[in-house]
């Protein structure tokens, strides 16, 4: 992937927006999958085997220049009276405001010289929260190998009843970053039955344990974030412990890189350069103070789902019924913690808990860990009819809850309290409660000219809504590092939000028209989206503030505003659409 904008560096204005060059792009990442298979069956009698094994080995490379682009950062950090001091130079400017507000009879202003400025006001200024860079080697080649057995074994008891008993082993061999998890066996079961005479009823069910694969994207983020081949400066506004700028023979701040570069028009006309902070007296390198550095835990281990369903099915003249329920418990799911805070014993005011970084020094050590969990449970009612007198049609309606932990390591958000993260546990973001799809096809079965070979395809969608997580896009002291900008309000859950739902109706309709012979014929196809052109709203305006949970709605739903206000959608799907077409058959 490239980036747009191949200079950088990216600028976060925290609440308004991510523009210039993403810091984790350009990233060029190649996989190559080489595959032994072979498989054995063997029958006997009302058994039939199946055994076999698969050797994967997958050759993984990586061009990721993370970091290298540089970005800043601006947020709601930097009080009014220190932008103030900053501007003017004058480290006397608060009690001289203070005296002059009291004299004036204006005492109640005070308080607002503490107030934060807003990130874009801090934008405006040139006071970003902080300054960060990485340089390096950014190719990296990571080598799996996959080697999975497995037997089985279907067993037909009787003629109304077949169970399907397995187990498979599944290893895998990493770079020495990945601990190895030599206890991968999973059992299978399973079992059909249809009671009765008529053979119109089948019962199925089964039982599995499931191993996922520890992707490459874990080795490959961690190995070179590690400090081996990429190392990263962090400059915040309050300026990097032990090393001054050369220029002021002040404690070097985010502000002075930032004001510097744009003075000297490199800011937008080219990438910076580690020459470019040299000038600082900054060199990148390890062991640099405040470095993000990442880890793999040592009980990393391969993620396991219990995995179960029962469904019953009933045919029904040409329609057959069924209801069915679907099982999913996952384990060890990977995720990203920080491992460099502690509890310092006290709390903010509203009672949240403190932290402190244990190694002053290091500003992030970012861990991948697998200790997520996540649950599903659906029930499902379906109809389908078998394609007669031409018509056929499938309809399925799903309950369903989904919770999860951490739903995605690459873009999930960090958790409000790294050493409490199983208490991030709620509403997974892709739950919907309820599901709706039903589609058909029907072939005009008219004997006229004008209406025979018509064949019509509505397809139905609804479904009700998803969660969304709220942000207070401020830099909050209590994850422990000051500057991770995914925290929640104060005691707000994860997924909190209700986000919009969503209903659809699309058509397809098509005819073709004979061309001399039974083989060739012209086909008119015309296809219809969203022919109802209801407006399905997309995303919201998840960033709210550092408020209190009582100033936010019960239920946390959309708002139809301004896209800048909090809790607004600010973008839809597309409206009603048609597309036409011509198709030569032949």
């Amino acid at each position: 992937m490239i980036p747009t904008d191949r200079n950088g560096p990216e600028l976060n204005i925290v609440g308004f927006g991510l523009f210039g060059r993403q810091i984790f792009l350009p990233y060029d990442g190649r996989e190559r999958h080489y595959q032994v298979l072979q498989n054995f069956s063997h029958v006997a009698g009302r058994h039939s085997w199946k055994f076999g094994y698969d050797l994967n080995p997958v050759r993984t490379s990586f061009i990721s220049e993370t970091f290298f682009g540089g970005r800043f950062s601006f947020g709601e950090a930097v009080p009014l009276v220190n932008a103030l001091v900053a501007v003017t130079g004058d480290p006397a400017l608060p009690t001289t405001l203070t005296t002059f507000l009291t004299a004036a009879g204006q005492q109640r202003l005070i308080p607002n010289l503490t107030q934060p400025l807003s990130a874009l006001q801090a934008y405006s200024l040139g006071l970003p929260t902080f300054f960060q860079m990485g340089t390096g080697n950014p190719n990296y080649i990571n080598f799996i190998k996959r080697l999975h057995f497995y037997a089985q074994d279907s067993w037909r008891v009787r003629n109304d009843l077949t169970l399907n008993l397995g187990v498979r082993y599944e290893n895998e061999f990493h770079n020495p970053i990945i601990p190895p998890d030599r206890n991968n066996v999973g059992p299978r079961v399973g079992f059909a039955w249809s009671p009765g005479k008529t053979a119109r009823m089948v019962i199925r069910g089964g039982y599995g344990l499931y191993y996922s694969q520890i992707t490459s994207n874990v080795a490959g983020t961690a190995d070179p974030l590690s400090g081996r081949f990429i190392n990263q400066v962090f400059v915040p506004l309050s300026g990097v412990p032990g090393i001054n700028n050369v220029q002021t023979g002040r404690p070097l701040t985010s502000a002075d890189v930032y004001q510097t570069l744009l003075r000297q028009g490199v800011i937008g006309s080219r990438p910076i350069r580690e020459s470019d902070l040299a000038q600082f007296g900054l060199r990148i390198g390890p062991g640099l103070p405040l470095s993000v550095i990442f880890g793999v835990d040592k009980d990393l281990e391969n993620p396991w789902a219990h995995q179960a369903s029962l469904e019953i099915e009933r045919a029904v003249g040409d329609f057959a019924v069924s209801i069915a329920y679907n099982f999913n418990r996952t384990a060890h799911i990977a995720r990203v913690l920080g491992r460099n805070v502690r509890y310092t014993g006290e709390r903010l005011p509203d009672g949240r808990p403190m932290f402190a970084r244990i190694d002053p020094l290091i500003l992030q050590r970012n861990v991948f860990e697998s200790s997520a969990n996540s649950f599903y449970h659906a029930g499902i009612l379906q109809v389908t009819r078998r394609y007669r007198r031409g018509f056929t049609l499938n309809a399925h309606y799903t309950f369903s809850k989904a919770i999860d932990e951490s739903t995605d390591f690459n873009s999930d958000y960090s958790p409000n309290d790294q050493l409490n993260a199983r208490a991030e546990r709620a509403l997974s973001a892709f739950h919907q409660q309820h599901r709706f799809v039903a589609n058909a096809v029907y072939a005009s079965q008219a004997k006229n000219s004008l209406l025979k070979n018509w064949n019509v395809a509505p397809i139905i969608i609804a479904n009700s809504w998803r969660p969304f997580n709220l942000l207070t896009g401020v830099d909050l002291p209590v994850g422990g590092d000051g500057y991770v900008n995914t925290k929640r309000p104060a005691h707000l859950g994860r997924n909190m939000g209700r986000g919009p739902n969503f209903f659809t109706v699309d058509l397809r309709l098509s005819r073709r028209f004979a061309l001399g012979s039974e083989r060739t014929n012209l086909e008119f196809i015309g296809e219809g989206f969203n022919l109802l052109n209801r407006t399905n709203f997309r995303t919201v305006n998840n960033t709210v503030g550092d408020v209190p949970i009582s100033a936010l709605p019960n239920p946390i739903v959309p708002n139809r505003s301004s896209a800048t206000t909090p809790l607004a959608y600010t973008s839809a799907l597309n409206p009603r659409q048609f597309q036409f077409a011509l198709k030569i058959n032949f």
